[in-house]
């Protein structure tokens, strides 16, 4: 230390104050370091005044040319090394403010409204880590209340108070019907007489993707679910689906079809690239359901076997070679 050390002060050591001690080095003086920081010379000298009585340091000798002091060539370093964490800071934060980094947990119910909108988001911050999280309502509104996510995309009667929300899309309410088993006793009951009666058409679940649009077809195949309303009594449920297709109106829009597709099937199709990855993935899903079935046989089987004993290891007691008696001489070679 200076023996011209001035008295410490009690005061916080500032960004700016070394950001122009290091700026009055490399410039090698208080005007140049003025002009690069783009202040006046005495407010320089003001914070270099400020950072050395902070201190308790003489920073720089100040009689004729400008030098470092010994602790101010320790201290430079330090000093260096804190505006690079504070410019990585700063970069770090622009990053996240600007969704040029960072990491993003999503919760979403409806994939059919979560995933065109992590696309898009995907596409235009690719810097961004996404996370997912899968839940109901009242599962994502508890992920955000604990922080466990930061967006939520999910359906909600009316948008919760607690959280800035965005409507999407608006949705009409649909109807679930439970079809129970009837305890008729002695009465006979007509199947035929049965009847389930909705006084709404069917909607979609969600809105279609643009160029294409749901059409009704007697000849897709339908869901069919059977139901035991009493002893020997079964009904069938059917619901024919709508099918999604391209909307072509054949002037500027046209339909083509699909690698494969044979017009006289309709939706029975089995030689398209769909149809094909289809049967592929159900072969895949059912010899993954056989071999995990295989392996836990297995698994029993090896279980079931009894062990064997362990064999008790024979134990030599080690014996060292005799050592040679001093007084005994080897007899002589004797050649012939």
């Amino acid at each position: 230390m200076n023996s011209d050390s001035p008295g410490r002060r009690e005061s916080g050591i500032t960004i700016a104050a070394l950001r122009a001690f290091v700026t009055v080095v490399d410039a090698g003086g208080f005007s140049a370091a003025a002009q690069a920081l783009g202040l006046s010379q005495p407010s320089v000298s003001a914070q270099m005044q400020n950072l050395e009585e902070a201190c308790g340091l003489r920073l720089l000798h100040r009689r004729g040319r400008l030098e470092l002091t010994e602790d101010g060539r320790t201290l430079l370093v330090r000093a260096r090394l804190a505006l690079a964490r504070v410019d990585e800071f700063a970069r770090t934060a622009g990053d996240l403010t600007e969704l040029r980094g960072g990491r993003l947990v999503l919760g979403f119910s409806s994939p059919a409204f979560a995933m065109p909108l992590l696309a898009r988001f995907s596409a235009t911050h690719p810097g961004v880590e996404i996370a997912t999280r899968i839940g109901n309502t009242g599962r994502l509104l508890a992920d955000l209340a604990e922080c466990r996510a930061d967006v939520a995309v999910m359906a909600c009667a009316a948008p919760p108070e607690e959280h800035e929300t965005v409507v999407i899309a608006r949705l009409a309410l649909g109807l679930a019907v439970r079809v129970e088993k009837l305890q008729t006793g002695k009465d006979e009951l007509d199947p035929a007489q049965v009847k389930l009666v909705f006084p709404f058409p069917a909607k979609p679940l969600s809105p279609t993707p643009a160029g294409w649009c749901l059409k009704s077809s007697s000849s897709a195949p339908p869901f069919a679910r059977e139901i035991e309303l009493s002893p020997g009594n079964k009904i069938t449920l059917t619901i024919r689906p709508d099918i999604l297709v391209p909307d072509a109106d054949g002037a500027s829009v046209f339909s083509v079809p699909e690698p494969g597709f044979d017009p006289t099937l309709g939706y029975r199709q089995n030689a398209t690239v769909a149809t094909i990855l289809a049967r592929s993935i159900r072969q895949l899903d059912h010899d993954s359901i056989e071999l995990g079935a295989a392996i836990d046989k297995l698994q029993q089987i090896l279980v079931s076997l009894p062990k064997p004993e362990p064999k008790a290891v024979p134990v030599t007691e080690f014996q060292p070679d005799p050592k040679p008696d001093p007084k005994t001489k080897p007899a002589p070679d004797r050649k012939r």
